[in-house]
């Protein structure tokens, strides 16, 4: 088996950066330490993050990033604490992470960040053999040495279309730590009835929505009590 291996260091504007790929494991890792302005963002299907501040005397930030090998989970962490961030950086001293899966999706961001500050996320997603899927997501920010505006929401779509699960918004000085742990099963034929019965439900016996066509699927019928039932002696 070959292994590749690539360590770049840099010392670029006072910032050390150090690079690590690592070929056989599909890894990326990188760190950043120097004081002044800084700037990073890194993208995946499941998560992401963007970290900048404007003059500040310390910076630290790091990412570790493990994806596509079969049987192993898909991971995404990072780092970032600032010292003696500027105010008049406003909106570009910033933090975002994301993270999204299983039906699921999270956003917690800090932004006008002044002062001293420590942000970390470690996101974990799984897609399982049988399609199942798993998301993971821990978040920490704290901001009680300094000061930032803090916003946050987590979405579900796992019925169809996103619903605000919560939100959260802040400014000042706060610890906030955020969990996340949330699964989603596959859809298969031993269980897409269970979505018509929700259909049912929400569509059909809820007096609430308004008179319209509903077309029953094929092989299926109302009852009495207009609940959607298989047709009998139905081959479909």
């Amino acid at each position: 088996m070959t292994v590749a291996l690539l360590i770049t260091f840099s010392l670029v504007s006072g910032f050390l950066v150090v690079l690590g790929v690592m070929g056989y494991a599909n890894t990326l890792e990188e760190s950043v330490f120097g004081a002044g302005t800084f700037s990073a963002r890194h993208d995946t299907d499941r998560a992401s993050d963007q970290a900048s501040v404007v003059n500040a005397t310390g910076i630290a930030y790091e990412l570790e990033r493990h994806w596509g090998v079969p049987g192993e989970y898909d991971t995404f962490s990072s780092s970032f604490i600032v010292n003696g961030a500027d105010p008049s950086g406003r909106w570009k001293n910033k933090y975002v992470i994301r993270a999204s899966g299983a039906g699921h999706k999270v956003v917690l961001q800090a932004t006008k960040i002044s002062g001293d500050a420590s942000f970390a996320s470690d996101i974990t997603f799984i897609l399982k053999e049988s399609g199942e899927q798993d998301l993971d997501s821990s978040i920490s920010f704290d901001t009680r040495d300094g000061n930032a505006t803090i916003t946050g929401n987590v979405w579900n779509s796992t019925s169809g279309r996103p619903a605000t699960m919560e939100e959260l918004a802040m400014v000042g000085q706060f610890a906030l730590t955020h969990h996340l742990n949330v699964s989603l099963e596959e859809i298969t034929p031993d269980n897409w009835l269970g979505f018509c019965s929700e259909l049912d439900r929400d569509m059909i016996l809820d007096k609430t929505i308004k008179t319209g066509v509903y077309i029953a699927p094929a092989g299926y019928e109302l009852d009495e009590s207009d609940r959607l039932v298989p047709k009998v002696n139905s081959t479909v």
